[in-house]
C-alpha cells in the first residue's frame, strides 16, 4: 500500500502542476510534459499494475471483499478505456459554410507529413508530432527509397512564428513591407525584388519593370513610387484625406496610407533596401488562443541538403513546401491532417436563436445532410444533440462571425468511450454499496462509533468563538418616497435584462439598491420605492448619502462622514469628477498590482455609474419594439429606439415621462392609469416572451422574502448555541439539556427547510438548476453541508452544530462582492440534463469535505490542550469525532467521483470528449486522488493514526479550495469565469495557510508527548 499511496500522490501532484503549466504555457504545453508524455503514460500503466497487484495480495476475491473488488477493477477498466482513446482514438473538427458540402476534418493531433516521388515510386507518410515550447523537441527520419536514402532533421521549433524584416548591411536586399487583413488579422506581407504577390485578387509587384497589369511599386533615386493600371484609391490614416491615383502614372507612394481596389486593402509599412526575412517567435496575450507555428527542417540526401521552413500546427491544414534533390521531388508540411471520412455532410441551414433582445446566444444549430451512397437523410445537430454515424460523432462546437458557417467536433471513439462508460457504472455502483455493504470500512466506522459512546465517561472539548457584529442603522434624511402601492405595482413590471431575461422591475430594483447602498432596502422604504422615488424625483434624491464608500482616503476625498455619499458629493460645484483622475490610474492597473485604494475607488465609481443611469432611466427597459424578430425592448428614455416610429414611439416617449411626472406631483391615480397603460402595450407586443404572471409574482416574493441572506446570521446563531449547549453537556454531563439539544437541533431543521424552498423557488423562477454560477453554487454547497451535518447528527449532535455555523460561513462568503446573486440565463452548452445530475453530485461532495476538514480542524485545537489529567477524555473525543470524519470524507469522495466521471459524460455529450484535462475537471480528479490517498493513509506504515488522518483531511480541503475557486479565477479553460489578468491571491489564503502551519505543528508537539488511549 506504501507503494499505491506514493504512486496515488505523484499522479495527483502531476496533473495539478500541469494545469499551472497550462496556465502560462497553453494546453499543447501540459500535453507535450505531462498528459501526453511517454513518462505520464508509464505512470497510469503502473497504476492498473499496481491495483492488480492490491487485489491480489487483498485477496479481494473473497466474498466479504466483493465491493472493494468491484470498484478497483472498475478503476483499471476506465484507465484501460482511457489508454484505448489515447492511442486509438481521432478527435478534429469539421468546418462547412452554408450550402458546402465536405467529406473530412482537421485532425486535433499535428504531425509531419510528406510525400516523395522518385521516378515511378511514391511514398507517403505521417508522423505524429507534440512539439511546444517548454520543451526541447526532436524529431528525425530516414526514408530508404530504391534510389537512396533522403533524411530528415528538425533543427528549430519556433512558437508563433512571425516574419520580420531586419536590416542587413552585409548581405541584405531591397525588402518592401505591406500590412493586409489576412486569416489572422492584420499580417505582414514581405516583397522581394522582382517578385510579385496577389492582395484579394489584386496583383501587386515590386521592383519588376516586366509585370504589365500588376500594381507597380518601384524603388528609384528619389524615393519609391507607385504605378497603377487599376483604379486605386487612398486615404491617409493621420489627416483622414481621401484621392484616387491616376492610373498609368508613377507618383510617389506614401506610407501610412490605405491603399483600396475592390475587396484589396494594402498599406505599405516600410522599405529598407538592405534587408533579410527572419523568422522569430512572438510572445500572445493568451496562451490559450491558437498559434501559427513554424518548424525548420533540414532534407539531406543525393549529394545535396536544404533547409525547409514549414509553418503549422494545430488546427491548421498547411500548405506543402516543395524540395527537390537531385531528381527527386518531396513535399513537406507541419500542422493537423486533414482526415477523410467515409460520408459527406451538406450545410443546408446555420441557425442562431438569442435571447430576447440581446445578443448572448440562446442556442444555436446545423441543419445538415448526410450523403453515404444511397442512403441519405437530413438531420439537426445542436447542442447536447449529436449525429452519430458509422462510429463518427459530430457536435455542435462554434460558429463563423458572419452566422453563414457551423465548427463541428468530430468523434471517433466508440471502443474507448464504450469501455470508459462501463468503467464508470460499475465505479458508481461498487462505491454506492460502500454505504450500504455489512462488510466494508464505512458500516466499521459506525460501530467503531458506538463502541466509543460507550467508553466515553466525560469530554473535554473546545469550541470556536465567534465574535457577531452589530451594526445600527444610521438615520438618513431622505425625501418622501412613492407610496408602497404605486411602488409595488411599479415592481410588477416586466423588464429585459442585458442578457435578454424577462423579469420584473422588482428584480432590477432590488439588484440595484444592493450594488449602490449594499444593503436590500433605505431605512423604511423598499427598494421598488427607492429606485422609483430616484427616477420620478432626481433633483432630490441626488442629494440623499446613499452611495456606499468604505475605504476613508476616498470618503476625505469626496468630503463625506459616516460611509455614505450622495450623488452630488462626486462631483465639484463646476461639476467635474472629483475621482476622475484616481479612477482612469486604478483601471489602468493590472488586477495583480491594484492596491487596496485602487480597488476601492473602482468598486466605488461602480456604485455611481449605476445611480448614473438609474437617474437617466438608460437602465429601464420596459417597451417592447413592436413585431421586432429579435424581440428587444428598449427604455423610454433612451435616444435608440429601433423601429418605434409613429404613436409607438410617442407613447413611450411620452408615457414614461407623464408616469414619473405624476408620480413626483402625487397625481397617483394619473399614474395608476398610464401604468396599467403600459402594462397593456407590454402584453401586446412582448407577450410571447413574458414571464407568466405567477412565476413574476413568485419572483417579487422570492426577492423579498430574500431567505438566503438571512440564513446567515440565522444558521451562524443557531449553531454556535448549539454546540455551546453540547459543550456544557460534556463539561458537566449531569446538567440535563436534551430539550434545549432538540429545541436548537429543531431551527436548524427549519433553516434548512426554508434554505431548501429558497432553492427551489429559484430554480423555478430561472428555469435551471440553482448551481449553474459561482453565487448559486455557494448557496448549495451552504445546503449540501448542512445535509451531512443532520446526516451524522444522530452519531455526534456537535457535527450538526459545526455545520450549521459553517453553512453560515458559506452564506455569508456567497453575498460578498465578488458573486453577484442576480439570476442570469443560461448558455447553450449549460441547457443539459447532465449539468443537473453533475454539478448536483459534485457540489455536494464539497459539503462533506467541508465538514471533515472543520471537524479535523476541532481535532488538532483539541491535542492542543491535551494535559495528563485530560489525556483519556479528550483521546476518546478525539476519536469520536475522527471516525465521523473518515465517514465524511468516504461518502464526499463517492459524490466527488461520481460527480467527476459524470462531468466526463457530460462533456461527451456536449462537445464530444469525455476527458480533455481542462484544469476544472483536473482539479476535480486531482481532489479525488488526494482523498483517496487520505482513506489510505491507516495502510501506509508512517502515516497511521489519528494526528496524520485529520492533518490531511483538513490540507486536502485545500485541492477543493482550487476546484471550486483557484481555477475559475486563476487558471484558463472551458470553466473559466474569470478574463483577462489573473486576480492577486486574497490576504485569507496567506492567513489561512499560516494559521494551519503553526496548529500543525503545535497538536503534533502536544500529541506526541500525550499518546493516545
Amino acid at each position: 500500500m506504501s507503494l499505491t499511496g506514493a504512486l496515488l500522490l505523484v499522479f495527483g501532484i502531476s496533473i495539478g502542476v500541469a494545469t499551472f503549466i497550462e496556465n502560462d504555457f497553453g494546453a499543447i504545453g501540459a500535453q507535450s510534459v505531462v498528459y501526453k508524455a511517454l513518462w505520464f503514460e508509464l505512470l497510469l500503466a503502473l497504476l492498473v499494475v499496481n491495483m492488480i497487484g492490491v487485489i491480489v495480495v487483498q485477496k479481494m476475491w473473497r466474498r466479504e471483499k466483493w465491493v472493494n473488488l468491484l470498484f478497483h477493477v472498475a478503476f483499471i477498466i476506465v484507465l484501460i478505456g482511457a489508454g484505448i482513446t489515447r492511442f486509438f482514438g481521432q478527435e478534429g473538427l469539421m468546418h462547412i459554410r452554408e450550402g458546402q458540402t465536405t467529406n473530412s476534418f482537421i485532425s486535433d493531433d499535428t504531425y509531419v507529413s510528406g510525400t516523395v516521388l522518385d521516378g515511378n515510386y511514391q511514398k507517403d507518410f505521417h508522423d505524429k508530432v507534440l512539439f511546444s515550447r517548454i520543451k526541447n523537441n526532436h524529431y528525425s527520419k530516414s526514408l530508404t527509397l530504391s534510389s537512396g536514402t533522403v533524411k530528415l532533421k528538425m533543427k528549430q521549433f519556433i512558437f508563433n512564428a512571425k516574419q520580420i524584416a531586419e536590416h542587413d548591411e552585409a548581405n541584405g536586399a531591397p525588402i518592401l513591407t505591406l500590412i493586409i487583413a489576412g486569416e489572422q488579422g492584420r499580417q505582414n506581407m514581405f516583397l522581394k525584388a522582382g517578385q510579385t504577390v496577389n492582395v484579394n485578387g489584386l496583383p501587386i509587384s515590386f521592383n519588376n519593370a516586366d509585370a504589365i497589369n500588376t500594381v507597380q511599386l518601384m524603388a528609384t533615386d528619389s524615393g519609391l513610387v507607385i504605378n497603377t493600371p487599376f483604379p486605386l484609391n487612398t486615404m491617409s490614416m493621420d489627416t483622414r484625406q481621401m484621392a484616387t491615383l491616376e492610373t498609368g502614372k508613377s507618383v510617389p507612394a506614401a506610407f501610412r496610407t490605405l491603399y483600396t481596389a475592390g475587396n484589396a486593402n494594402f498599406v505599405l509599412s516600410a522599405y529598407d533596401p538592405k534587408a533579410t526575412i527572419k523568422i522569430v517567435s512572438s510572445p500572445v496575450a493568451n496562451n490559450s488562443q491558437q498559434t501559427r507555428d513554424a518548424i525548420v527542417m533540414e532534407v539531406s540526401g543525393y549529394n545535396d541538403s536544404k533547409e525547409v521552413l514549414l509553418f503549422g500546427g494545430k488546427g491548421f491544414d498547411p500548405e506543402p513546401v516543395f524540395v527537390r534533390l537531385g531528381d527527386l521531388n518531396m513535399s513537406l508540411t507541419y500542422g493537423s491532417r486533414r482526415i477523410e471520412v467515409p460520408f459527406s455532410v451538406t450545410l443546408k441551414d446555420f441557425q442562431l436563436d438569442r435571447y430576447p433582445g440581446s445578443n448572448s446566444p440562446s442556442s444555436y444549430a446545423s441543419e445538415v445532410e448526410v450523403k453515404d451512397g444511397s442512403t441519405q437523410f437530413p438531420f439537426r445537430i445542436y447542442m447536447n444533440n449529436i449525429l452519430s454515424y458509422k462510429g463518427y460523432r459530430l457536435y455542435q462546437s462554434s460558429y463563423d462571425k458572419d452566422e453563414l458557417g457551423t465548427v463541428l467536433s468530430v468523434n471517433k471513439d466508440k471502443p474507448g468511450t464504450a469501455v470508459t462508460y462501463a468503467g464508470y457504472l460499475l465505479l458508481a455502483i461498487g462505491l454506492i454499496l460502500i454505504v450500504f455493504s455489512k462488510n466494508t470500512r464505512f458500516n466499521q466506522l459506525s460501530k467503531l462509533i458506538d463502541k466509543v459512546h460507550k467508553k466515553r465517561q466525560k469530554l473535554t472539548t473546545v469550541f470556536l468563538l465567534v465574535l457577531l457584529a452589530s451594526s445600527s442603522a444610521m438615520a438618513i434624511d431622505v425625501p418622501e418616497a412613492p407610496p408602497v402601492k404605486q411602488a409595488e405595482e411599479f415592481g410588477k413590471l416586466v423588464y429585459q435584462t442585458n442578457g435578454g431575461r424577462m423579469a420584473p422591475v422588482n428584480s432590477l430594483a432590488s439588484e440595484l439598491l444592493r450594488k449602490v447602498y449594499r444593503k436590500s432596502t433605505l431605512g423604511e422604504y423598499s427598494a421598488d420605492q427607492v429606485i422609483l422615488g430616484m427616477m420620478s424625483n432626481a433633483h432630490e434624491w441626488q442629494k440623499v448619502p446613499m452611495i456606499k464608500v468604505s475605504n476613508s482616503d476616498v470618503a476625505g476625498i469626496l468630503g463625506i462622514q459616516g460611509g455614505y455619499a450622495s450623488f452630488l458629493d462626486f462631483f465639484t460645484p463646476e461639476g467635474a469628477y472629483k475621482l476622475a483622475d484616481m479612477v482612469d490610474k486604478a483601471y489602468a492597473k493590472k488586477p495583480a498590482t491594484q492596491t487596496t485604494l485602487d480597488k476601492d475607488i473602482i468598486k466605488v465609481d461602480e456604485r455611481l455609474n449605476v445611480s448614473y443611469l438609474v437617474y437617466q432611466g438608460l437602465i429601464l427597459k420596459i417597451f417592447p419594439v413592436p413585431n421586432d424578430p429579435d424581440h428587444h425592448w428598449v427604455s423610454p428614455l433612451d435616444d435608440n429606439f429601433y423601429a418605434l416610429k409613429g404613436e409607438d414611439s410617442v407613447f413611450v416617449r411620452n408615457g414614461a415621462y407623464q408616469y414619473f411626472r405624476s408620480i413626483a406631483s402625487k397625481n397617483y391615480d394619473q399614474a395608476d392609469y398610464i401604468l396599467n397603460g403600459i402594462k397593456k402595450y407590454q402584453q401586446t407586443y412582448g407577450g410571447s416572451v413574458m414571464p407568466s404572471q405567477r412565476k413574476i409574482n413568485m419572483e417579487i416574493s422570492f426577492n423579498k422574502w430574500d431567505v438566503f441572506q438571512k440564513l446567515f446570521p440565522y444558521y451562524t446563531t443557531v449553531g454556535f448555541v448549539l454546540m455551546m449547549i453540547i459543550f456544557i453537556t460534556i463539561i458537566y454531563p449531569k446538567l440535563k439539556l436534551s430539550i434545549p439539544v432538540k429545541i436548537m437541533v429543531g431551527l436548524v431543521i427549519l433553516g434548512f427547510v426554508a434554505h431548501t424552498v429558497g432553492l427551489s423557488l429559484r430554480w423555478y423562477i430561472s428555469g435551471h438548476a440553482p448551481w449553474s454560477n459561482g453565487y448559486e453554487a455557494m448557496t448549495y454547497i451552504a445546503w449540501a453541508t448542512l445535509l451531512a451535518g443532520l446526516a451524522f447528527s444522530r452519531k455526534s449532535p456537535m457535527t450538526l452544530g459545526v455545520t450549521a455555523f459553517l453553512a453560515g460561513i458559506i452564506l455569508f462568503v456567497a453575498h460578498l462582492s465578488f458573486l453577484d446573486p442576480q439570476i442570469t440565463n443560461l448558455v447553450p452548452v449549460l441547457k443539459s440534463y447532465w449539468l443537473t445530475i453533475h454539478v448536483a453530485t459534485i457540489t455536494a461532495s464539497y459539503g462533506f469535505m467541508a465538514l471533515g476538514a472543520l471537524l479535523a480542524f476541532l481535532n488538532l485545537s483539541i491535542m492542543v490542550f491535551k494535559k495528563k489529567d485530560n489525556n483519556e477524555r479528550l483521546s476518546l473525543s478525539i476519536e469520536e469525532l475522527t471516525y465521523v470524519i473518515e465517514m465524511a470524507l468516504s461518502i464526499g469522495i463517492i459524490m466527488l467521483t461520481i460527480g467527476t466521471f459524470l462531468g466526463g459524460v457530460w462533456a461527451n455529450e456536449s462537445w464530444g470528449r469525455y476527458w480533455g484535462w481542462d484544469p476544472k475537471e483536473t482539479w476535480a480528479l486531482a481532489s479525488v486522488i488526494f482523498y483517496a490517498f487520505v482513506l489510505h493513509m491507516r495502510f501506509i506504515p508512517g502515516l497511521r493514526g489519528t494526528y496524520s488522518f485529520n492533518l490531511a483531511a483538513l490540507v486536502a480541503f485545500a485541492s477543493i479550495i482550487m476546484t471550486f475557486f483557484g481555477v475559475n479565477y486563476y487558471l484558463s479553460g472551458l470553466h473559466s469565469y474569470a478574463a483577462g489578468d489573473p486576480m492577486p491571491i486574497p490576504a485569507w489564503i496567506y492567513y489561512s495557510v499560516g494559521t494551519v502551519t503553526v496548529l500543525g505543528i503545535v497538536s503534533y508537539l502536544r500529541n506526541r508527548r500525550f499518546k493516545e488511549v
